[in-house]
């Protein structure tokens, strides 16, 4: 479950526990609207901050850039089969965006990509840590590996 509002902040929720699942999904202006994808890994928000942004419904970190209107952005939604999103708003227009790399499961790899080439990683709380040599090491090679 999600929810989000004039306080500029989404919140994911574990519906039987009543429990945050995710760090809270920060904008810099009010929220009007959310949705979750049709895999329910991702979710979209939208802003009186003119914006759009995805969120990994796992970490609570925003994925890739927002997606920017020149207005508030009213709607959000996502396609059945989760390739794409669509925002829009008081400009008067809806944007299609194409989500192809986010849907097929790739926040993972990017984020073993970021590790692999930065040697440092993002902990629970969301502080950046440096990797020690081993866990360096073994992004590098998890990175090598092919997909499953």
């Amino acid at each position: 479950m999600i929810t989000g509002g004039w306080d500029r902040v989404a919140r994911l929720w574990d519906a039987r526990t009543g429990r945050p699942q995710a760090p809270p999904l920060r904008h810099d202006g009010r929220l009007r609207t959310l949705a979750i994808s049709p895999n329910g890994r991702t979710v979209l928000t939208g802003s009186y901050d003119r914006s759009a942004q995805l969120w990994d419904k796992v970490t609570g970190l925003a994925i890739g850039p927002a997606f920017r209107h020149q207005s508030q952005v009213w709607f959000v939604a996502f396609s059945p089969d989760g390739m794409f999103a669509l925002s829009g708003g008081r400009e008067n227009a809806a944007r299609l965006w194409s989500l192809p790399w986010v849907m097929e499961g790739q926040v993972g790899r990017v984020e073993l990509a970021v590790q692999a080439a930065t040697g440092m990683a993002l902990d629970d709380n969301g502080s950046l840590r440096i990797l020690d040599l081993a866990a360096w090491n073994d992004c590098r090679s998890r990175l090598l590996r092919p997909e499953p």
